[in-house]
């Protein structure tokens, strides 16, 4: 039901050739694609502009074939998770510099209820004097047991173990219980991740006790990380962090 009739990817690549700055500001943020209007895409437009940002993972974002305007000019890309006859939704990088390689994965698995996918988009990215930052957009699987949680998640983890540079991981894990929580963090610790803390915690979408949104990072000094209240936009509100690249 909805899954997509191929999975490859949407591209919109405006910014090939361009040299990272040393600096990156990053967006992860399931903007819910049911609160696509235009003023809506606005309010979007301005807190990506407001934050400065040069690298985006939206979730629940929306794709249709007219769509022709880039949010504040970013280049991105698009992979689905579902398709319907009219537009596509899924997961959303953005980016203002050279994007290397673009690669969807969808679940093996689908919700129960409403026999749906979810996705995670990887690219990675050149920087200078250095190897690739490799970037991991993820929107977890999540009306399963555990146990498929748990394998979705550990192929997501598969793409990403042979990878020797930076690397950038955030999304909706959905993780609404302690034990999808402890799983997330041990895994991530496993492959040498943290997790970013940020500044406003409590803006952080949450289900009970539990965060749904995470972001994590190796290979990056982190050099601040807040959450900003959107409410108007979507129900979750975006975590923002700012790097150093060496």
């Amino acid at each position: 039901m909805y899954k997509p009739k191929n999975y490859e990817n949407k591209l919109h690549l405006a910014h090939q050739g361009q040299i990272f700055q040393p600096q990156l500001t990053v967006v992860c943020w399931n903007v819910a694609k049911l609160s696509h209007t235009v003023s809506c895409a606005n309010l979007l437009n301005h807190w990506l502009d407001r934050s400065a940002s040069n690298l985006v993972l939206f979730q629940e974002s929306r794709y249709q074939p007219e769509m022709v305007e880039p949010y504040c000019d970013l280049s991105w890309v698009f992979s689905a998770n579902i398709e319907t006859p009219r537009q596509h939704f899924g997961v959303q990088t953005l980016f203002d510099w050279q994007c290397d390689q673009s690669t969807g994965l969808i679940t093996q698995r689908q919700e129960l209820g409403l026999a749906t996918h979810k996705t995670t988009l990887f690219t990675t990215h050149a920087l200078a004097g250095g190897e690739p930052l490799l970037c991991a957009n993820i929107h977890a699987i999540n009306f399963v047991p555990n146990a498929y949680f748990y394998s979705e998640i550990a192929r997501v983890l598969e793409q990403i173990k042979h990878h020797t540079g930076p690397i950038l991981v955030g999304g909706d894990f959905n993780t609404w219980n302690a034990a999808r929580v402890r799983f997330i963090e041990q895994q991530m610790a496993l492959a040498g991740l943290q997790a970013v803390e940020h500044r406003e915690p409590h803006f952080i979408k949450r289900f009970g006790r539990h965060r749904l949104d995470h972001l994590f990072y190796r290979g990056l000094t982190l050099e601040d990380a807040w959450v900003v209240n959107t409410a108007r936009v979507s129900d979750h509100n975006p975590l923002i962090a700012r790097f150093g690249v060496e």
